[in-house]
């Protein structure tokens, strides 16, 4: 396998050829990594999201598409969202291929995402990133449509990144009116806060949530 540091990471824009390596992470990638198409963000939102970033529409808010890239095809990506009004990140989507897991190619793409949203609230009134929350498959609350990862396995990778299960009864709303919501889902953070060490204000849970 080869080393993570021979990979290149590339931020996405809406350029032609940047939408063209989209298409490509999404057919090839995203949507095999995502087998419930209740949980899969349109290939079409997503190409419309980064036109509304490069218009300027986010404004303090930010949102971001990354891949790690070899040989011009993507191998990994991750999508997430910089909120500014709870200082926190979101992790949208994280996929590394099948072909590049237990190489450090997981770890350096949550690295990079970690350094964007941290860029990201230092560019507006906070000097710091105070917490990040991302959607995972919950093992106690079975999904409909089989996963191709064991949700135990998945969960104890995430502990190693640094989160932690919120006490919080999560569904995912329907992402479109073709879709349904999705109620086999937890919500976990990883707090950078030390008075966030034990506990996230619920109030700020509530405003990520909305």
């Amino acid at each position: 396998m080869a080393e993570a540091a021979a990979f290149g990471f590339r931020e996405l824009s809406a350029s032609t050829a940047d939408r063209a390596l989209l298409g490509r992470f999404y057919t090839e990638l995203y949507a095999p990594e995502f087998p419930d198409p209740d949980e899969r963000e349109s290939l079409a939102n997503m190409e419309r999201y980064l036109e509304l970033k490069a218009a300027g529409w986010y404004g303090r808010n930010n949102y971001h598409i990354g891949l790690v890239v070899e040989a011009d095809a993507p191998v990994a990506g991750v999508i997430l969202d910089y909120l500014a009004e709870p200082n926190a990140g979101v992790l949208e989507f994280v996929v590394v291929a099948t072909s590049h897991r237990r190489g450090g190619v997981g770890t350096r793409v949550m690295d990079w995402a970690e350094q964007t949203l941290a860029a990201d609230a230092q560019r507006g009134p906070r000097t710091a990133l105070d917490w990040i929350i991302a959607e995972i498959n919950d093992p106690f609350r079975p999904a409909t449509v089989q996963d191709n990862v064991d949700t135990f396995a998945r969960l104890a990778v995430w502990s190693i990144w640094g989160f932690a299960k919120l006490d919080f009864p999560y569904i995912q709303p329907a992402l479109s009116s073709d879709q349904h919501p999705v109620g086999h889902l937890l919500l976990a953070a990883k707090t950078l806060r030390p008075d966030f060490r034990d506990a996230v204000p619920a109030g700020l849970v509530a405003s990520v949530v909305h």
